[in-house]
């Protein structure tokens, strides 16, 4: 076999292999992009956080499950200080709740969501870390 012929066949053999792993990577980078929390968007995934936050202060205390509404309508969004880097707040009101998130700017697997949400003399804090809610404060007055 000639040279020209073995450098053509190692040039389409490596065009294949550069388009299968071309394609392998964006394929995996959709597909993993399809359940990381970023690609839904920053106003569903507070909406959905603020929900987690109000929901999981009526799950696991019943002394104010009572006054907690099924459904709750926030209204809000991002209040980060302008020419404020690497860190996120966005802030939602409905139904007497006032909901606080807060992160830094960090890699996907590190990422923490930082709560707050009060109402009527509630102050329930915590952190939502890849799914997870962890309670971290929770007082009445």
């Amino acid at each position: 076999m000639s040279m020209r012929k073995t450098g053509i066949i190692l040039l389409v053999i490596g065009l294949i292999v550069g388009i299968v792993v071309g394609y392998g990577t964006a394929f995996y980078q959709a597909e993993v992009g399809k359940t990381s929390e970023a690609s839904r968007g920053p106003e569903k995934l507070m909406l959905y956080l603020c929900d987690s936050a109000v929901f999981y202060v009526k799950e696991h205390h019943p002394d104010v499950a009572e006054v907690i509404p099924d459904h709750i309508s926030w209204s809000g969004g991002r209040t980060t200080p302008e020419g404020l880097v690497g860190h996120e707040i966005y802030v939602y009101t409905g139904n007497e709740w006032a909901v606080t998130i807060e992160w830094n700017i960090v890699a996907p697997q590190h990422l923490t969501y930082e709560i707050t949400a009060e109402c009527n003399g509630v102050t329930w804090t915590g952190t939502v870390h890849k799914c997870t809610i962890t309670e971290t404060s929770y007082q009445t007055s």
